[in-house]
């Protein structure tokens, strides 16, 4: 789920792209999962976009993504989806369905 203009998205605000409308362009695709999966757990970067990650834990923390398909534009050994899912399953202890190897892989990019 993505709500344009607003901090209501799942989204990494790490990016390693040219062209991107996130909040800190890193070097490799590497540093911006592992940035991301610290900022989720806030062990890093809580300067980045605050609002946004306040609404992910609080969407977690109601059970909004249990039993939910998450959606991922590239089939990628590991991805910020997937780090989301994993952090998901910690928080709440395995209850949402989808495990990591069965995350739904749009097939479209959409930029």
């Amino acid at each position: 789920m993505r709500k344009i203009g607003t901090a209501e998205h799942y989204g990494n605000p790490f990016s390693v792209l040219e062209r991107t409308i996130a909040a800190v362009k890193v070097e490799s695709r590497e540093e911006s999962i592992e940035r991301y999966d610290a900022w989720l757990r806030g062990e890093a970067d809580q300067n980045v976009e605050p609002q946004r990650r306040d609404w992910i834990l609080s969407q977690i923390n109601k059970g909004v993504l249990d039993n939910a398909n998450l959606l991922y534009f590239e089939d990628t050994k590991d991805n910020h989806a997937k780090r989301l899912i994993r952090f998901i399953k910690e928080k709440r202890g395995g209850e949402i369905v989808s495990p990591l190897e069965e995350v739904v892989l749009a097939t479209i990019r959409t930029l």
